[in-house]
């Protein structure tokens, strides 16, 4: 790279890592033209883009990135949450699933904050469809959730939420089951877990989620509701 070349990217890269697109995506685009070009210089204006709501020229530029280093772990993973956002999953999937590899071969593991907001994307139209009451494709937009965070309680729970609306009774107690393995503490579960099995006649274990949740919140309305309710009237003492 001659000294002219050098020193604008020199400036650009400070530009960006300011935070400062206006005056980075002129001297990224004065690059771009200039070759050789290099991977950086099309991921940076690739994320200035992504950061404007141009999905479509944040992918095209990210996957030029690529074509000119296929091991550029960074690239990929801006390029698998803008697919992702625009509601390519399984092509984001696809993506991550590159960098996961070759970062797992190479022992640097992938950054949690991709994972999450991938996991969150999906979760999102998971409680999204639940609203609207299209519970097979909540719990298909879960299980894509639970790909990226396996260990979230919140996502077994919805799911679990969606099968009991489904009547998958006994797969939905496996799903608040499995929030409170990760989440013991975790009250709703136990609220919703007694309520799938007392809809499947098993009243004891229905008592025994519901105390459960009392004893982790004293002041719990619905857990008192539902012992009271299951429970029946105290009995009247012999006059």
């Amino acid at each position: 790279m001659d000294a002219e070349l050098k020193q604008l990217l020199s400036q650009a890269s400070a530009a960006f890592q300011a935070g400062d697109y206006e005056a980075a995506e002129p001297l990224l685009l004065a690059l771009a033209e200039r070759p050789p070009v290099y991977a950086n210089v099309y991921n940076m204006l690739g994320f200035i883009y992504s950061q404007r709501g141009l999905p479509d020229k944040a992918v095209d530029l990210f996957r030029r990135a690529l074509a000119v280093n296929p091991s550029y772990t960074e690239a990929q993973l801006n390029l698998t949450i803008t697919l992702a956002d625009m509601g390519a999953y399984d092509q984001a999937l696809d993506e991550f699933s590159k960098a996961h590899d070759r970062e797992q071969r190479a022992g640097a593991p992938v950054p949690s904050p991709v994972r999450d907001r991938l996991a969150n994307a999906h979760a999102n139209l998971g409680r999204l469809y639940h609203e609207l009451r299209l519970y097979d494709h909540a719990v298909a937009e879960f299980d894509k959730a639970l790909t990226w965070a396996p260990r979230f309680a919140d996502l077994h729970w919805r799911r679990a939420q969606s099968l009991a609306e489904q009547g998958a009774l006994d797969e939905a107690a496996r799903g608040f089951v499995r929030a409170l393995e990760i989440n013991p503490r975790y009250t709703q579960a136990y609220l919703d877990l007694g309520m799938v099995f007392l809809r499947r006649g098993n009243r004891e274990q229905a008592v025994h989620a519901w105390q459960k949740a009392q004893s982790l919140d004293p002041e719990n309305r619905l857990a008192r509701i539902y012992l009271r309710q299951v429970e029946g009237p105290p009995a009247t003492p012999p006059a």
